[in-house]
């Protein structure tokens, strides 16, 4: 917990948020959070990102927000590296900068704190899942590595770990790398297929991997018998999952991130303490808890005022 003085009074109190793909449902739930934290506060949410993957975007939008003396910034980062000389910018401005979900090359210090994912935490729901539906047994694959994505290599090293000590009888039989579009890892999972016809179950490590997946098991006609375990939620997965297309769905609490994020900006901006690193547990939707009431809150992107 850092302490970053007194309170300071800004004028302009609006937050700029800043996530990889604005339109991706992942993100517009954590935009929910932000707006859901924000309106109390008379805080306005100026929500601007990519429409792809563009590190450069990125840096552009930090760099603007910083020039204009925002009152925060949230940034979920596309890698590690590109937009941290402009965070820290932002740090010796004063401006309080969120790094939410995924991480980059920066210690927790003043005005500067995180919201990370808890690996750990998510591929245990997933091994939990292959104990429950496979017996334990079987052929895996795992699909979605980007290498080029610190996040993914996380996950990725998480779910193996996990497999080993959790599922000792259950075997990867190929792990593939995939950053690219569902096109791309619809046929890397058909080839897959090919190779290894008694696969019981798809490790998805991204939604777009995860969309491929069930699209590769679904012209084979095995979605009864190949299960296709995903994370990051967004609605052509969720669809699937409500047609017995995708087993499961490991959902990011992005909502509570959100709220978390506007909570931090705000303290800092009153002097107040907070926690600067904190991870989130994301929680496992399958068919039969989708449409409860505590499933739903964290999957909705509605951002209006109740």
């Amino acid at each position: 917990m850092i302490v970053v003085g007194c309170g300071r009074s800004h004028a302009d109190r609006t937050v700029t948020a800043i996530p990889q793909l604005a339109s991706q449902e992942v993100y517009l739930s954590e935009r929910a959070g932000l707006e859901e934290a924000a309106a109390p506060l008379s805080v306005k949410i100026d929500w601007n990102g990519p429409s792809d993957s563009d590190p450069q975007r990125q840096v552009d939008l930090l760099t603007a927000a910083t020039n204009s003396n925002r009152y925060g910034i949230v940034i979920n980062p596309i890698g590690t590296n590109a937009s941290t000389s402009s965070i820290q910018r932002a740090l010796s401005k004063g401006i309080p900068v969120v790094v939410a979900r995924d991480s980059v090359n920066l210690a927790p210090q003043a005005h500067l704190s995180f919201l990370l994912e808890d690996y750990a935490a998510g591929a245990s729901l997933v091994t939990d899942r292959l104990n429950e539906v496979t017996g334990g047994r079987g052929q895996v694959m795992i699909l979605g590595l980007d290498p080029n994505a610190t996040s993914s290599r996380s996950r990725f090293d998480s779910v193996e770990h996990a497999l080993q000590r959790d599922c000792p009888q259950i075997n990867v039989a190929d792990r593939v790398i995939s950053p690219f579009s569902s096109g791309f890892a619809q046929i890397a999972a058909e080839q897959a297929l090919q190779r290894h016809p008694d696969l019981v179950a798809f490790i998805a490590l991204n939604n777009r991997a995860g969309l491929g997946a069930a699209m590769a098991v679904k012209v084979k006609g095995a979605s009864s018998r190949i299960r296709v375990i995903v994370f990051d939620q967004s609605l052509p997965l969720l669809l699937r999952l409500r047609r017995g297309e995708v087993d499961s769905v490991i959902v990011q609490n992005m909502r509570a991130i959100g709220r978390a994020a506007m909570q931090n900006i705000d303290a800092d901006r009153r002097g107040q303490r907070y926690e600067h690193a904190v991870t989130f547990k994301p929680q496992l939707v399958t068919l039969k808890n989708i449409d409860l009431e505590n499933t739903q809150e964290t999957l909705t992107v509605n951002w209006e005022p109740r």
